[in-house]
């Protein structure tokens, strides 16, 4: 559902907050669910992140709404790393938490927007079981936005070529040039380096993942639903 504009100000005018200034939203997941831990989490950041509304909004976890880091006028993804790594500098002698910081958006609904991004990108970390201490949505935007889709008849159409192939690939030799395949953006000869394979090895490795799932490999359309499926079952 949309956020209620009219409320939406009312409760802004309340807090003294001014709506036209650009934010952004943290959610900070404390790693040990106790509940004297997240109280002295939430005192640290009260007294530190005095510029943010907090709200508590899980056991083990709070949501900032934070003023976003510009530079001449425009959002600065620079300074907000660096906003993320100074917090949690700050904070590891004490508490062991996950940053998760959603986009930014410049316009009257950014905070919702944000707030949305945040949301996808903690499902897509927890679905994907990723271990980095600090997640940006604007460095996943795409695996963030397909996590929703879950067991939708859609995902399980572009998720099929994957699911074939893993099929075949008992010990994941395929599967896992081909990640390599796409983390080199399809270049041969970078991926054969960084697997320490020839190329021609590799080559022969993409011609048996074409047989398998009758996808091309040099197809744009057919790569995407590879890389889409990968992406989603990972």
């Amino acid at each position: 559902p949309q956020p209620n504009t009219a409320s939406l100000a009312a409760m802004a005018a309340y807090l003294g907050l001014d709506l036209r200034q650009a934010r952004i939203v943290w959610i900070v997941e404390l790693q040990e669910a106790q509940p004297h831990l997240l109280r002295e989490l939430l005192a640290e950041l009260e007294a530190t992140q005095r510029d943010a509304l907090i709200a508590i909004t899980g056991f083990n976890e709070m949501t900032l709404l934070r003023p976003a880091c510009m530079a001449q006028g425009e959002w600065s993804l620079k300074l907000e790393r660096q906003q993320a790594q100074r917090l949690q500098n700050q904070l590891k002698h004490r508490f062991r938490v996950r940053l998760i910081v959603g986009g930014f958006y410049d316009d009257p609904q950014s905070a919702y927007r944000s707030s949305l991004t945040a949301r996808a990108t903690q499902a897509m970390a927890q679905r994907l079981k990723l271990r980095h201490a600090t997640l940006f949505y604007h460095d996943y935007p795409l695996p963030s936005l397909l996590c929703d889709l879950g067991e939708d008849w859609r995902a399980q159409e572009l998720g099929r070529p994957w699911r074939t192939l893993g099929e075949q690939d008992e010990k994941g030799v395929l599967r896992g040039t081909l990640r390599h395949y796409f983390s080199q953006n399809c270049d041969q000869t970078q991926t054969a380096a960084q697997l320490h394979i020839h190329v021609n090895t590799l080559r022969y490795r993409l011609q048996r993942i074409e047989a398998i799932t009758g996808m091309k490999i040099n197809q744009l359309t057919d790569a995407l639903r590879l890389y889409i499926g990968m992406l989603m079952h990972d």
